[in-house]
């Protein structure tokens, strides 16, 4: 049974890793048609992601940053407060395009589109890593300078400061990556060539023009990138400049409960809209067709065996030392694997819907599953350190482990996350969106309405997404917890 599961382990990894494999093969291997791509084009694309990701970490940070004072002293008013903050990062990206293209009647398109879009996004998830940090800080060490008689601007600058850079600098370079594969937001509010991602793109290059080369030429940039920047976000430790801009600002106490109450107006604003907006389509159901029925069809039954395989590997994950490493594998972009994923597809048989949903899964598999992976890895250890020492000494194979230890105690926390996976795979647009062509899935469908300005229709149908967002927040905190 030991080597079993180790078949299956290597297996996990080189899923994960087969998209490059498949990418180098298709461009190197099967394809002699010459590459048509502008360098000039290439560069202004990479150019303008790499502009857009820093500006939108940076503003994300500086947003957060001001909110996390204010954020530990909401008190009784913490835990609300933090599930509306991380709502827009739960939710399909097309549903915080539809958000604010309903809240703000002229939305801003260009860099300024993509920057707001990525503080609406990611703001409030900066503004609760930094303010959890923020605040076992201020448990430590505020009574230490109490008692000391310390000023609160040498207590900012001396202790705060300092044992906060690391995770200014950890959140900086995760919103970052984040920021660099973004697809939905800088697809509708990118406005132009002028204001094109290598995400879109390679989108563009695929759909548009159909130059399959050039896209994986594209892609396998990206893959580089992504990857350096994966190894930054590795190096947490590195520090990063003083903001001293900002140190007046936090230091006045009325702006300290100001500041996280306006970032919360501003996350709940679009979410409340497009609930708004959505209600009154229950009595105007024009959306719904077969189209409709069938996106959805194809979205549940994708998320739900994306969950099934969740809950069955992540035991076996929790069973074994050495496949903690594989959260280490860096995590490519949604439409980087996607392309992997058509390439698979055109290989089979296009007009299939087993061999689309197929497809599907193994592209939201490999963007989810590390995700998930990532976020149970704590509690995957622990279970590891707690049970593997006895179950060594007594004699116990790691499949009756499993079958007896592992899923008997500890399946509410790995069911949590199995339904946390299928969630967010029902709301994935990337891969869906290179993938769908005569099938789609519900983000997808809910985007070709957006397209044609239809918006009061695409809140109707999105609907399922909102609630499936609202279920996702209860079941995060179970996974984070370890109760679910």
């Amino acid at each position: 049974m030991e080597g079993d599961l180790f078949l299956i382990s290597l297996c996990i990894i080189l899923i994960n890793f087969s998209c490059v494999g498949i990418l180098l093969f298709k461009l190197f291997l099967l394809n002699g048609d010459p590459i048509h791509l502008d360098p000039d084009i290439f560069l202004k694309a990479l150019k303008f992601t790499l502009v857009q990701a820093f500006l939108s970490a940076s503003a994300s940070v500086i947003v957060g940053l001001v909110a996390a004072p204010g954020y530990s002293r909401l008190g009784v008013f913490q835990k609300p407060a933090r599930w509306i903050l991380l709502f827009p990062s739960l939710m399909s990206q097309i549903l915080i395009v539809l958000g604010l293209l309903l809240s703000f009647k002229n939305f801003p398109y260009g860099m300024r589109g993509i920057v707001l879009g990525h503080v609406f996004l990611n703001g409030g998830l900066c503004a609760v890593w930094l303010g959890e940090a923020w605040k076992t800080l201020e448990e430590k060490w505020a009574p230490v300078n109490f008692v000391l008689g310390g000023s609160k601007r040498r207590y900012f600058l001396k202790i705060i400061l300092p044992q906060m850079r690391g995770g200014i600098f950890s959140t900086f370079t995760v919103v970052f990556s984040f920021c660099l594969s973004s697809f939905a937001i800088p697809l509708v509010f990118g406005g132009g060539p002028q204001a094109s991602t290598l995400e879109v793109l390679i989108y563009e290059q695929l759909r548009a023009t159909g130059e399959l080369n050039s896209s994986l030429l594209i892609a396998l940039s990206q893959i580089l990138i992504q990857a350096l920047v994966y190894v930054l976000i590795l190096r947490t430790h590195q520090n990063i400049s003083r903001p001293r801009f900002l140190l007046r600002k936090l230091e006045t106490g009325g702006i300290l409960i100001l500041v996280p109450l306006a970032l919360l107006l501003f996350s709940a604003l679009p979410i409340l809209q497009v609930f708004k907006t959505a209600l009154p389509q229950l009595r105007n159901l024009s959306y719904i067709g077969p189209d409709f029925f069938d996106a959805i069809t194809n979205s549940l039954t994708v998320g739900l065996f994306l969950s099934l395989l969740v809950f069955l590997i992540l035991p076996i994950l929790a069973a074994q030392k050495y496949t903690v490493l594989l959260f280490r594998i860096p995590t490519l972009s949604g439409v980087v694997v996607g392309i992997a994923s058509l390439i698979l597809l055109n290989s089979i048989d296009t007009s299939s819907r087993i061999f689309f949903l197929t497809c599907l899964l193994y592209g939201h598999f490999c963007v989810i599953f590390l995700a998930i992976g990532r976020l149970a890895e704590p509690k995957i250890t622990e279970l590891n350190n707690l049970y593997s020492k006895t179950i060594d000494q007594l004699g116990i194979d790691s499949g009756l482990a499993i079958k007896r230890v592992y899923l008997p105690l500890e399946k509410r926390f790995f069911a949590s996350a199995a339904v946390l996976a299928g969630i967010w795979s029902i709301g994935e647009f990337s891969v869906s969106r290179v993938l769908s062509g005569e099938y789609m899935t519900i983000p997808v469908f809910i985007e070709t309405l957006l397209s044609s300005y239809r918006l009061e229709m695409a809140a109707g149908a999105s609907l399922i997404l909102l609630a499936l967002t609202v279920l996702s927040l209860t079941v995060l905190e179970g996974v984070i917890n370890g109760l679910g």
